[in-house]
């Protein structure tokens, strides 16, 4: 990240020709979800149905309006990152990784050393009973 808080989006992550913004949304994880415009419509209708409640909706929607921003991208494919999001990843370390999200998902944001340490907690926590179930 520079030193006006943007980066730019790798060439494998960037979204259809033409697409001025990404959607992005501050994880309760503490990393960044980066997504298409259609990603989050879809994301945002997949979750609505699966809340049935109205008075979780309605907390859902709120929480969603403070947790959700659009993001310019410039010409050179920087996006920049405001202070709640730098904030949001660690604060003052300025190394992120930028790496594949999820199926519904075009890439997360991850503060390097908090990157490292969910890596490191997956390991501990389900690394023998990955590596046993796919048989290495």
């Amino acid at each position: 990240m520079d030193g006006k808080n943007r980066f730019i989006v790798p060439t494998d992550y960037r979204p259809p020709a033409g697409a001025a913004e990404l959607i992005l949304i501050r994880h309760p994880n503490e990393y960044l979800v980066a997504l298409t415009g259609d990603q989050y419509d879809q994301v945002h209708r997949i979750s609505l149905e699966k809340i049935q409640d109205l008075a979780e909706r309605r907390d859902f929607t709120s929480l969603m309006s403070h947790i959700v921003r659009k993001v310019p991208i410039d010409k050179q494919f920087r996006i920049t990152l405001t202070p709640q999001e730098i904030e949001h990843l660690g604060g003052s370390d300025r190394s992120i990784v930028v790496k594949t999200g999820s199926e519904l998902s075009l890439f997360e944001v991850w503060s390097a050393k908090r990157h490292q340490e969910s890596i490191s907690a997956l390991m501990r926590e389900k690394g023998k009973q990955m590596v046993s179930k796919i048989g290495i």
